[in-house]
């Protein structure tokens, strides 16, 4: 399922030297060390997330390097049965769409959050090399009873370059979840991160 990248050992006190090759004499060595880490890009597919490992406590952290964002208003939740808006006012979902007694993530669009505050998170990076036709697959709820849902927008970081609003989705889809395909063809080859905005 992951692959991990380590031409190094992980570690914090790496130092670069460069010598000439035409004189010993001629060096230089960075002064403060740097840091080594440890990178997990995906690279067997289909590749599921149903994010059933994840704790559905309301910490900050998500888990299977999936990544909360810092810089914006709220966190994603995971979830597992009905959300707060669906208790109190019937207008979230009652649980995820693959068993029902699975988890999913979600942002709670009603107030205080709508319309100005915006949450985001980050996939784990994806090895598009050698995969044919690749697509994202998702599944949405957006239902409101009072037509005051928010945006959801998928962008996609291709090697630390975002490109914005690749989905955007917005309005009041119904009461059930739906799916979500959008084609990454132009994306083989790449090394890409879906970023969720809600």
């Amino acid at each position: 399922d992951v692959y991990k990248r380590q031409d190094f050992e992980v570690g914090d006190d790496y130092k670069i030297q460069i010598t000439s090759v035409d004189s010993a004499a001629l060096t230089t060595k960075n002064e403060k060390p740097f840091k080594i880490i440890e990178e997990y890009i995906i690279v067997d597919f289909p590749h599921v997330q149903t994010f059933d490992n994840m704790d559905t406590s309301r910490i900050r952290p998500l888990s299977e390097k999936w990544e909360q964002l810092d810089g914006d208003d709220f966190d994603w939740i995971v979830l597992s049965g009905p959300t707060p808006s669906n208790q109190y006012e019937s207008t979230g979902p009652s649980a995820d769409h693959t068993s029902g007694n699975g988890n999913y993530v979600y942002v709670e669009a009603s107030n205080p959050n709508n319309p100005e505050k915006t949450t985001k998170m980050i996939s784990p990076k994806f090895n598009l090399k050698g995969v044919t036709a690749p697509e994202l697959i998702f599944w949405c709820h957006m239902w409101s009873d009072s037509n005051t849902m928010g945006n959801l927008y998928v962008d996609i970081e291709v090697d630390g370059v975002l490109k914005e609003g690749v989905v955007h989705l917005k309005d009041d889809h119904g009461k059930e979840w739906f799916e979500v395909k959008q084609d990454l063809s132009q994306y083989v080859g790449e090394r890409v991160r879906f970023l969720f905005r809600g």
